[in-house]
């Protein structure tokens, strides 16, 4: 089995709670299962949360972030099945702890080890990243939980301790491993330069335009070949073809367009080696700007539901993720 090429990581709303709360049951079947391990500090005799547990997580969700007792839970769900893994990230208990988390999560038994698992740590880890002061993430494993123990090292975190005998469940004795990641976030520690600057863009770009988005886009379909774009954008409201420039190179880039209805973004464009340096949000501010100047109220843009580090960008800079069908049609062919 493969993981979905359309697999979406959403956060789960208070209304779904009680979905949710269906499927933890579901999955606390295969806890203390010969197969599985301990996964949870639970008795296989009553693999359920306690009506006091279920509140606490209700309440956290509404909870604002940072604030005691906050969560925040994120689930992947195929249609016609439902439910099949989620990350959850939470408050510390403790006071003075606010610049830590607790990470939990889990995988519905059919889809493990296909790569799901990774795929909600990087996603949660971006969230924390991007979205929160947080600089460290905790959790605990139980000890014979080597599946999950491999897949924690393998994206970053690193063992800070252990309690054995901590827990005695069905008549076995178990440890708990600690384990830590510290959040490396935050734009290079070089400033944005004075002399970095947005304009149109001019004839005498192309080529170094075109090198830029080969560079970035470097597996883009024909149709988006850059000489291509440029000819067409050139001949439909060129001044919305922006370019970065520092030094006298052209550093990044951006379309905009306005229909009269909606504006769109298209090709955000920063050279690798000035990533973080607050560039593409100087783009995407000046595209804006551009827009609005010719009357739009609505911006609009589409990123590939596996581009966590691109979606994560635009959440910050006050995109939303909406529910909406996209979909397109080739009419190039005369029919």
């Amino acid at each position: 089995m493969k993981l979905p090429e359309d697999l979406v990581i959403e956060p789960l709303k208070i209304d779904e709670l009680d979905v949710f709360v269906t499927y933890l049951h579901d999955h606390f079947k295969d806890n203390g299962a010969h197969e599985f391990g301990y996964f949870q500090p639970m008795s296989r005799q009553s693999p359920t949360l306690p009506p006091a547990k279920i509140e606490a997580i209700r309440v956290g969700l509404g909870t604002p972030l940072m604030y005691p007792g906050w969560r925040r839970a994120w689930v992947v769900r195929l249609q016609d099945i439902g439910l099949i893994g989620h990350v959850d990230l939470r408050a510390r208990p403790e006071p003075f702890t606010s610049h830590r988390c607790l990470l939990g999560m889990g995988v519905h038994r059919e889809y493990r080890r296909i790569g799901l698992g990774q795929r909600l740590l990087e996603f949660a880890m971006h969230w924390a990243m991007n979205e929160t002061t947080l600089d460290w993430m905790d959790l605990e494993v139980i000890s014979g939980n080597e599946p999950a123990f491999r897949l924690y090292t393998k994206t970053g975190f690193v063992p800070a301790g252990d309690l054995d005998d901590l827990f005695r469940i069905d008549g076995h004795s178990l440890a708990s491993k600690t384990m830590v990641k510290r959040l490396s976030r935050g734009l290079d520690t070089r400033a944005i330069p004075h002399d970095f600057s947005v304009r149109a863009f001019h004839i005498a770009d192309q080529a170094a335009l075109r090198t830029l988005w080969e560079r970035v886009f470097p597996d883009d379909p024909p149709w988006n070949a850059p000489e291509l774009m440029i000819e067409n954008k050139l001949k439909v409201q060129p001044e919305l073809l922006l370019v970065g420039e520092l030094d006298g190179a052209i550093v990044g880039a951006i379309i905009a367009g306005f229909d009269g209805v909606r504006g769109w973004l298209y090709h955000l464009a920063v050279d690798p080696e000035h990533c973080r340096r607050g560039f593409a949000t100087k783009l995407v501010k000046a595209a804006e700007q551009s827009l609005r100047a010719l009357g739009c109220r609505k911006v609009n843009l589409q990123v590939r539901t596996a581009n966590h580090d691109v979606v994560a960008f635009y959440r910050r800079l006050g995109y939303q993720i909406e529910e909406r069908v996209s979909m397109g049609r080739k009419i190039e062919e005369a029919e």
